[in-house]
C-alpha cells in the first residue's frame, strides 16, 4: 500500500511513503521524477513549501499517479481558445526585439514552405502593434513587406478560386458526331 502523506496539486508534486520508505514524486510522474527522500521531507513540504498534509492510500504506484494528474488537471484547467488566443496576442505586442525578429522569420518560413497565408497574416497583424517593431526601421519594413505577401497571396488564391468556380460553372459543350 502506498500512503500520499503531502501533495501541491497545482504544481504536480507529491510526498508518499511505501514500506516505511518515504518518496518524493512530481510530474510527469515517470521513475526519472521519483526519488527517495528522507521521513522529515513530508513535514517540511507542508510548512515550508505550502504542500497539502493529506492521508490518502492507494493499492498502487499507478492509482497514486492516476490520481495526482486529475487532481492536478483539476488545479490546473486548461484555458479556451479565447483566452489562448488573448495570452499569444499580449505575448506578441509585448516581444523584444529578438522575440519579433525571430517570429518574422519563422513566419517567413511558414509563407515561402507551407503556404499558411491566412495565419501569417493574422499573426503579423498583431506582431505590428509590437512598439519594438515600430520603433526599429528594418523590423517595420520586413514585416510590411510580408504582410502585403501575404495579402498579394490571398488575392491571388481568391482569383485563382474565382476562375475556378467560373469555368467549371459554364455548361459543357458535348460535341456532335456524326454517323
Amino acid at each position: 500500500m502506498l500512503k500520499l502523506c503531502a501533495v501541491d496539486y497545482t504544481d504536480g508534486y507529491a510526498v508518499y511513503t511505501q514500506d516505511s520508505k518515504t518518496f518524493m514524486l512530481r510530474s510527469p510522474y515517470t521513475r526519472n521524477e521519483c526519488v527517495e527522500v528522507k521521513a522529515e521531507a513530508v513535514g517540511r513540504a507542508v510548512t515550508l513549501h505550502g504542500f497539502q498534509a493529506v492521508e490518502q492510500e492507494f493499492s498502487s504506484l499507478a492509482d497514486l499517479i492516476a490520481h495526482l494528474k486529475q487532481k492536478r488537471l483539476e488545479a490546473n484547467p486548461i484555458p479556451s481558445h479565447e483566452e489562448l488566443t488573448e495570452r499569444a496576442k499580449a505575448a506578441l505586442i509585448r516581444a523584444s526585439v529578438r522575440s519579433v525578429t525571430r517570429f518574422l522569420n519563422e513566419i517567413e518560413v511558414e509563407m515561402r514552405e507551407g503556404k499558411e497565408w491566412q495565419a501569417s497574416l493574422k499573426t503579423l497583424a498583431v506582431l505590428l502593434e509590437n512598439e519594438n517593431l515600430r520603433q526599429n526601421p528594418d523590423l517595420l519594413s520586413k514585416g510590411t513587406r510580408l504582410l502585403g505577401e501575404c495579402a498579394d497571396a490571398l488575392a491571388l488564391e481568391d482569383l485563382c478560386r474565382e476562375e475556378a468556380v467560373h469555368t467549371s460553372s459554364q455548361p459543357k459543350q458535348t460535341p456532335y458526331v456524326l454517323k
